[in-house]
């Protein structure tokens, strides 16, 4: 399996195979007046989502396919639910959704944004909502989706009970893994992985020197939660109910005896300047720029901020080079542990960005792209 596991923030991905795109029908619509504002470029939206399948091509006698009009009607319906007053909606989320990540956990669909490639027609009805209210139907090719956009903290609060972030190495056995040794059985894989997680967990042995004893080991990362990845069930469990990096006892998976730790759970908008330099990597780079005069445009642009933070967004305009962000005050996403992998800010960025609180300032930080300031939103 790809370590980089589905998360919980591509809730339209999860459901909705093979619609390229989607259909909105009065997508704006909600119970309270809705906000003016469209979906903006710099701003996530934490959702609860109900899902009506149309069914296609099911065999289920109990479960046969659905007309179009038949699953519409039913999310109507569950949408009266779900906005009557006092209406538990995690339990009619659990009962009634038929999107097999979300249901289990209330229909929590993580943060949606425009940036992350989620299904804009979804972004645009979160964003015109009030926190706690709730969308008319959208239809996609597989369905109906009604979608509750959450307060930022409730979203918060909700992905940091559901969603573990977990990171580790598999352990695996012969004929599991043919690099493994003839003797690395799995109960003697087991034995290995066991007694590195006691080392790990007392301290007694740091992660590197415990990889080099091992044999048979991948590198592991993955996003988890109750019911996204069919074979680490008993993994997300164990790690949803783990303290942060705590190293767990090995938990066997279907690709080896997994020894991890759960990541210390974080979301946080970032901005940002960089100055590059010939060393710099992709996406910006300057040829002409050395490593010391670059630095020294970055430290001075450091001390500009320092006299005066609110010039945070004149600095960016005239000091970045990534073009990208120079209009939007350096935004660059958000640092969140529990993105997939392809969206993850890269991990250098993530340690600045957490050892800050919201609305500091970062001292220049080296990075692979050159030198860089972040500025923590929240």
């Amino acid at each position: 399996m790809n370590p980089a596991v589905r998360s919980a923030c591509r809730v339209l991905a999860l459901v909705a195979v093979g619609a390229a795109s989607l259909v909105t029908g009065a997508c704006g619509g909600s119970d309270e007046k809705p906000a003016a504002a469209p979906a903006t470029a710099t701003t996530s939206y934490p959702i609860r989502h109900v899902f009506v399948s149309l069914r296609t091509g099911s065999t289920d006698p109990g479960k046969p396919p659905r007309a179009v009009a038949e699953a519409r009607a039913r999310a109507a319906s569950l949408l009266q639910r779900l906005r009557a007053p006092g209406a538990d909606v995690e339990s009619i989320a659990r009962a009634e959704s038929e999107d097999p990540v979300t249901a289990p956990d209330g229909g929590f669909g993580g943060f949606v944004a425009l940036w992350t490639k989620d299904a804009p027609e979804i972004v645009e009805a979160a964003a015109a909502l009030a926190p706690g209210t709730w969308s008319e139907p959208i239809e996609s090719a597989a369905g109906f989706h009604v979608v509750q956009r959450l307060s930022r903290d409730e979203g918060k609060a909700l992905e940091a009970r559901l969603v573990a972030s977990v990171q580790g190495v598999l352990v695996r056995w012969q004929p599991m893994d043919a690099s493994a040794p003839t003797t690395q059985t799995k109960s003697v894989a087991y034995a290995e992985a066991a007694r590195t997680a006691t080392d790990l967990r007392a301290g007694t042995a740091d992660f590197a020197t415990a990889l080099a004893r091992l044999q048979g080991i991948r590198p592991f990362w993955a996003v988890l939660r109750k019911n996204n990845t069919p074979g680490y069930e008993a993994l997300a469990e164990k790690a949803l109910a783990a303290a942060p990096d705590v190293w767990l006892d090995p938990v066997e998976t279907t690709d080896g005896w997994a020894v991890v730790q759960r990541r210390k759970y974080g979301r946080a908008t970032v901005r940002h300047f960089v100055v590059t330099h010939r060393a710099s990597v992709a996406p910006a780079s300057n040829p002409q720029r050395t490593v010391d005069i670059a630095r020294a445009i970055a430290m001075d642009a450091r001390e500009r901020l320092r006299r005066d933070p609110a010039a945070w967004d004149e600095v960016v305009r005239t000091v970045t080079d990534e073009a990208a962000s120079r209009e939007t005050g350096g935004f660059i996403g958000e640092a969140a542990t529990a993105a997939q992998q392809g969206q993850r800010l890269a991990p250098e960025i993530e340690e600045a960005v957490f050892a800050l609180k919201p609305g500091e300032i970062s001292e220049v930080v080296e990075t692979r792209y050159g030198f860089e300031v972040f500025r923590r939103e929240d």
